[in-house]
């Protein structure tokens, strides 16, 4: 396996032949899918497409010499993004607004979006109408006029957060922009001003304001609640995400004495969805804001028993004894050396792996079958419409050491 970080799940030439030769499914039918191309997969059924994906798996996981359980395809292939990120400009004064085209910076003027909530979708529309009737323009770089830069909308099962990214505060028209934007879409329940003047490659910054309702949204996963800042990282996907991990730990035959270490933890989800099966959890975080999310959604679900430390993961596992089970969940390029090394002299009896790069996993996965069996892989159907692919793969120690 390559050891090449960038290698991502690609069409191949025969994939890319079949998918022009497709009829695209009626519910599919998008007027920016060749313009666009975020959605590389709308040619194809739902059930293609899952077929697809696991055959993927299949080949990814072959040097290690383990098949990958039945893949878990989405239920709601469509409006299921719960994160929306829109793009504003304003060329000779009229307002654009909506994604990059693939690989460009050239912005496409949307409508709607098929995978996007449909309620994000429709606050997007309305927001356009507003800033042209209240002539409010988008930020422009080269002139320094205008202000909003990006609109964010997150959605969860109980809320609607507006973030409205701008170059400056105190924007002339706030004040009537957000009253009837609140007035058109009562299904608002935060709006937030996130104020952002420089280039950056980051949509938001950490300066945030809140101009309506409470500062944070509260996301469901069965029964347990999850509370989002502007900010916060959290799956887009979140029933498909929830079915990913509790399979993950259905596999993990824990224990109620055992002590599990959450690493690259975020805002402490799978710690705290394991916590109800074991006698402690401890998440590890290097993001203060992340950090302090998470020890927020321990006391919303009344969880005593985890705990959380802000420290790089890497560095963390030196510090830890004896943990019994190892969460992780690493960013796309996957773990480094060090910290597999690390996790190896942890001596933990179980690992579970979730992983949004099933190509760096799988050479994680080589480095610690050395001294772990693997006995569990699934794939999930995260970002349906697209060749994303989301795994979960679970270790047991190969015998004492």
């Amino acid at each position: 396996m390559s050891d090449d970080r960038r290698v991502e799940l690609t069409l191949s030439a025969v994939d890319r032949q079949a998918l022009s030769a497709s009829t695209v499914p009626a519910a599919h039918r998008c007027p920016y899918a060749q313009s666009c191309g975020a959605c590389q997969l709308l040619n194809w059924s739902d059930e293609t497409q899952a077929a697809w994906k696991h055959q993927q798996l299949l080949e990814v996981f072959k040097p290690l010499k383990v098949e990958p359980q039945p893949f878990f395809s989405a239920p709601h292939p469509l409006g299921y993004r719960r994160k929306n990120t829109y793009v504003f400009k304003s060329i000779k004064r009229e307002i654009i607004a909506g994604f990059y085209a693939g690989g460009s910076k050239r912005l496409l003027d949307i409508k709607h979006c098929l995978i996007q909530d449909t309620r994000a979708d429709a606050i997007f529309t309305t927001l356009k109408r507003l800033m042209k009737a209240q002539r409010i323009l988008p930020y422009d770089p080269q002139t320094g006029e205008g202000t909003i830069k990006n609109v964010v909308i997150r959605t969860t099962t109980t809320g609607v957060m507006v973030i409205l990214v701008n170059a400056q505060t105190q924007f002339p028209g706030r004040k009537n922009l957000i009253q009837a934007l609140r007035q058109a879409h009562p299904e608002i329940t935060s709006i937030i001003e996130n104020t952002h003047p420089k280039d950056s490659p980051y949509v938001l910054s950490n300066q945030n304001t809140v101009l309506y309702g409470p500062d944070h949204l509260i996301e469901a996963m069965g029964p347990w609640r999850f509370k989002l800042g502007p900010s916060s990282f959290f799956q887009v996907y979140p029933d498909q995400a929830h079915r990913l991990f509790e399979d993950g730990l259905s596999q993990a035959r824990l224990q109620p004495t055992d002590k599990i270490a959450d690493l690259y933890c975020g805002v402490g989800v799978y710690g705290i969805l394991a916590s109800k099966h074991v006698h402690s959890v401890i998440g590890i975080e290097s993001n203060p804001t992340a950090l302090s999310v998470a020890r927020d959604n321990a006391k919303l679900n009344d969880r005593s028993n985890v705990s959380f430390m802000k420290a790089d993961a890497t560095e963390a596992l030196a510090q830890l004894k004896d943990i019994d089970v190892v969460l992780m969940d690493p960013p796309r390029e996957g773990a480094s050396k060090a910290f597999i090394d690390g996790v190896i002299a942890l001596n933990p009896r179980t690992i579970v792996y979730v992983s949004c790069n099933p190509v760096t996993q799988v050479r994680d996965l080589l480095q610690l079958s050395r001294q772990y069996a693997i006995t569990h892989v699934r794939g999930a159907d995260l970002f349906p419409q697209t060749t994303h692919i989301e795994s979960v793969a679970v270790l047991h120690r190969r015998s004492q050491r």
